[in-house]
């Protein structure tokens, strides 16, 4: 599942209640139907984390700091050697078992975040960032591996980033100021995202200073060049749109702008956007028809 949202829309607070670090200050948490909000310990244990950044202990060899994590966890001494070993071995870093976690580049810290919240075996792994700060090569890796956690156990990943969601996740969540929006299985939107992100066009993100948003989205709906246009925000006199327009015209959205609305706004300016799933989905959320799925999960 992916868990996406603008920055600061509760996606990291719902993970940490979710893994039972913080209580929330209302609403219940339910595992397999039984309450635990007031019980951390019985939902850590089914539960595993890695933060953004992950929490690592860097004076301890990556083994120890492991099997260290699996004793936290309630594993018995006796099957922990070897439930470290396992962890080890799925996340592809036995070959760094002895050196200590401070001396590890930033993937394989990644990897060793991993290995420590899945050592216990949970049934829901919560991963928040885990391409953050990778090379191209890592990350490949990296979608590998959540690919094969997801496998064993149900797996949430933090994103905001369209392309991690699009290769690891088939069912998306999205938040907007601590409440679900968007509780869609991902082949719901598929052709729809695939036609935002046609190779012959490209997205737009469109900050125009204006008294009148209406003004301003007539004025972007005259353009016959922009396709699909949508209002993301209006606060304080500019206002903020998303749209698509072919890639060959793109570079004459601006002057067209200027041309078409002199008198009624000022252009701050014209992004070229890489598809990001945080301002693709804020049109998702609009269009979604249930208001039953407005008001549910309020993170705290």
């Amino acid at each position: 599942m992916g868990l996406v949202g603008r920055n600061g829309a509760g996606k990291s607070t719902l993970l940490s209640i979710l893994a039972g670090l913080r209580t929330p200050s209302a609403g219940e948490l339910l595992l397999d139907g039984h309450p635990v909000t007031h019980e951390p310990q019985r939902l850590r244990a089914r539960v595993g984390l890695l933060a953004e950044p992950p929490a690592l202990h860097d004076e301890m060899p990556v083994a120890r700091f492991i099997s260290w994590c699996a004793g936290l966890r309630g594993i018995a001494r006796s099957r922990r050697e070897a439930m470290t070993r396992e962890a080890m071995r799925r996340c592809d870093i036995e070959d760094v078992a002895g050196k200590l976690v401070g001396e590890l580049s930033h993937g394989y810290r990644k990897r060793v975040g991993i290995a420590q919240a899945i050592v216990h075996e949970p049934d829901l792994l919560l991963l928040d960032e885990p391409i953050s700060g990778l090379d191209p090569s890592q990350i490949l890796a990296m979608r590998a591996l959540v690919r094969t956690l997801g496998e064993r156990a149900l797996v949430i990943v933090s994103s905001h980033i369209l392309a991690e969601i699009a290769q690891t996740c088939d069912h998306v969540l999205m938040l907007e100021d601590g409440k679900l929006v968007l509780d869609k299985p991902w082949n719901t939107h598929g052709q729809e995202l695939g036609e935002l992100e046609r190779e012959d066009t490209v997205t737009l993100e469109v900050v125009l200073e204006t008294s009148d948003s209406e003004d301003a989205r007539g004025i972007l709906a005259s353009l016959d060049m922009l396709m699909g246009t949508e209002q993301l925000s209006q606060r304080a006199g500019t206002a903020r749109f998303i749209t698509r327009v072919s890639r060959e015209d793109h570079h004459q959205v601006a002057r067209a702008l200027v041309e078409r609305g002199a008198n009624l706004l000022t252009l701050r300016e014209v992004d070229r956007e890489a598809g990001e799933l945080e301002e693709l989905f804020v049109r998702f959320a609009r269009q979604s028809d249930g208001p039953e799925e407005k008001g549910k999960g309020e993170e705290e």
